[in-house]
């Protein structure tokens, strides 16, 4: 039986092809390309990765296509071969990605890192304050990139128990005590009053703020991992724990009539206090429904320490201010910091002077 002879032209078919192979294909050329994120920010010192992703003229994505990185200032911004950006200094830039003559470029801005406390001092680390008040430096060194602000250190007493929780707040300037607005040790104090509650008072919070806005707080906590002092001892034998007490208010005018348009308010008070003396006080008027408050105050009349004292100020109550019954509130406080907070309701319990009526 004779075999078909399309079976023996077949394998010669087969043959021929194997031996020839097939033509390569072409690959698709690069038409567009595209960088991701397109806006990059990278923070001063900090590394960000850029990715750049090939396109052919459909639209499809190229992969396997050789990328190449440059920077228009390397001294803002460097890229290297893979894509990562490392901010350099301040400012704009361009990074430009290249594939096969064609190439994309994005715009790339470096910020100013957050400023960083780098080491924090306390002089004396123990103080005594039972005949006298005691006076405590506070020393922060930071890294500012953007210039300092402020430096801030609140300082309170552990013995949360107590009746009056006592605090005590220091600021700096501007200017380091040493070193530049942007490496340098700044400096603050607090003066712990005769009276202090004896014990362990620790920094709560030690803040460095920049110019740029950017802040970084650093707890009492975070300050011992770091391995520095989140800690004073007080001794005091005469401790102050009584808050001051306020004996009469007096409101001028007593109703504000606002038909002429804005009216000044006077505000006065007078507390005493048994213990280290009177330090500040603060008289608030709360609207009879959620709105702005208004709020004064300051040390009292016959200055810092004395034990039975004035304080006065005054408040512009707007011509478009909401009628009714506005409640007053006083915060005293002494110069340990103990503070005792009165609202509407204690003062008219107190039988003191408690509302002001605001008429149109």
């Amino acid at each position: 039986m004779n075999r078909p002879r399309w079976h023996l032209a077949a394998p010669a078919l087969l043959a021929v092809m194997a031996a020839c192979g097939e033509a390569p294909s072409t690959p698709d050329p690069v038409a567009s390309l595209s960088v991701s994120p397109a806006q990059p920010v990278v923070v001063r010192g900090d590394t960000l990765r850029v990715a750049a992703v090939a396109y052919d003229a459909s639209g499809n994505a190229l992969g396997g296509r050789a990328v190449t990185w440059s920077s228009s200032a390397p001294d803002i911004v460097s890229v290297g071969a893979t894509g990562l950006l490392t901010g350099v200094g301040r400012g704009a830039a361009t990074i430009t990605a290249s594939s096969e003559g064609l190439s994309q470029a994005v715009p790339v801005t470096v910020v100013a890192a957050p400023p960083a406390v780098t080491g924090f001092a306390i002089s004396p680390a123990q103080v005594d304050v039972s005949t006298a008040d005691a006076t405590v430096e506070f020393s922060a060194t930071a890294r500012v990139d953007a210039g300092m602000q402020m430096m801030s250190v609140h300082l309170e007493s552990v013995r949360n128990g107590d009746i009056n929780q006592q605090f005590h707040s220091c600021f700096t300037p501007v200017a380091p005590a040493t070193g530049t607005s942007r490496a340098g040790t700044w400096k603050c104090s607090i003066v712990m009053p005769r009276g202090s509650i004896s014990g362990a008072w620790k920094v709560k919070n030690v803040s460095v703020a920049d110019s740029a806005g950017k802040g970084t707080g650093y707890s009492d906590a975070q300050l011992a991992a770091a391995g520095m002092p989140a800690s004073i001892q007080v001794q005091n034998h005469n401790e102050d724990l009584t808050a001051p007490v306020v004996t009469s208010i007096s409101v001028k005018p007593a109703s504000v009539n606002l038909a002429a348009g804005a009216q000044v308010v006077e505000l006065t008070f007078t507390a005493t206090d048994a213990g280290a003396g009177l330090w500040r006080g603060y008289v608030g008027l709360r609207p009879p429904v959620s709105g702005t408050s208004f709020t004064c105050g300051g040390a009292p009349v016959e200055g810092e320490g004395v034990q039975a004292g004035t304080f006065t100020c005054s408040v512009t109550v707007p011509a478009n201010t909401a009628a009714g019954t506005w409640k007053l509130s006083i915060d005293v406080l002494d110069r340990p910091h103990n503070l005792r907070i009165y609202d509407g309701d204690q003062l008219k319990a107190a039988g003191l002077t408690s509302e002001v009526v605001i008429t149109p």
